[in-house]
Order: structure tokens, then C-alpha cells, then sequence
């Protein structure tokens, strides 16, 4: 268990400096060593979806959550590679819900959801991203705010040209 364990911790290390590769390789390590290790069936989808193979990654994520089926971060994360790369938001919200469900407060869980309902839901997409204590609303009105005083301030410049 502990040597599993270090190498979990050695493909943590390597993941976070972007050394996919040797990293997937210590996650497969710390599977042989432990074949039940959710964690590192979590944490080497990770790696894999990182360097761009979204089909071993949804498969790790599976497996971690057949090992560990109140595991909200891996129905986190196979819901951004379902999101990401063409699986339709269906799958991907249901993978949110079940995040959501298993851990209320999981803010990724619901501000992936909210991008995922984006489109199709946008009241749905805002509370979801308000339950996260983020307001894109607030930042569009920004927007709207400062192009009008950008506008106003051009249209002055331009009245005061033509007066000259």
C-alpha cells in the first residue's frame, strides 16, 4: 500500500510539471502494485486526457468510479473529457449531477455544469455558475457599461472635430 502510495505521489509530482508520460507510467505502477487504487486510476486519467487521449482518460475515470462509486471527482473530471471532446452535454451533466450529489459543495462540479448547459439552458447555466459564487452577469454589464462610456466618449471627440 505505501509503495503504491509513493508512486501516486510521484505521478502527482510529475503531472503538476506537465511530464505526462512519466507520470502515466508511476500511476500505472501504483495500479500494478495496488489494482484497486482509485486515486490513481483518477489521477492518471488526468494524464491522459492532459495529453490529449480522451479515451483511456474516460476509461480510467470509469474504472475509478467502479472501484469507488462515491468518488465525485471522477464524475467530475469524465464529465469535462465527455464535455470536451464531442460526447454530447448529456452524459457530461449527469456526470456533474453526480458529482454534485455526492459532494454539495463541489464548486468545478457546478461551474462545468453551468458550461455545459450554457447553450441549451442559460438560467439553468447561471445558477449553477451563482451556486459556485461566480456572476457573469455582472461581468457583461461591466462590458455594456464601459463600451458605452468608450462610445459616448468617441462620439464627443467626434462632435467636437466637427465643430472645430
Amino acid at each position: 500500500m505505501q509503495v503504491a502510495q509513493s508512486y501516486l505521489e510521484r505521478g502527482e509530482a510529475l503531472s503538476g510539471t506537465r511530464e505526462y508520460p512519466a507520470a502515466i507510467a508511476a500511476y500505472s505502477i501504483a495500479i500494478q502494485l495496488q489494482p484497486d487504487f482509485a486515486e490513481a486510476y483518477n489521477d492518471r486519467g488526468f494524464a491522459y486526457y492532459s495529453s490529449g487521449n480522451a479515451e483511456r482518460a474516460i476509461a480510467d475515470f470509469t474504472r475509478a468510479i467502479e472501484l469507488r462509486p462515491n468518488y465525485p471527482k471522477a464524475y467530475n473530471s469524465r464529465g469535462v473529457v465527455y464535455m470536451a471532446h464531442g460526447y454530447g452535454s448529456a452524459r457530461a451533466i449527469a456526470d456533474f449531477d453526480r458529482a454534485i450529489a455526492l459532494k454539495p459543495d463541489f464548486r468545478y462540479a457546478y461551474i462545468n455544469r453551468a458550461n455545459a448547459r450554457l447553450i441549451r439552458h442559460p438560467a439553468l447555466a447561471l445558477s449553477d455558475f451563482h451556486q459556485a459564487g461566480m456572476h457573469p452577469e455582472r461581468v457583461l454589464v461591466g462590458a455594456v457599461a464601459i463600451f458605452l462610456a468608450i462610445g459616448s466618449a468617441v462620439v464627443k471627440r467626434r462632435r467636437g472635430h466637427q465643430r472645430q
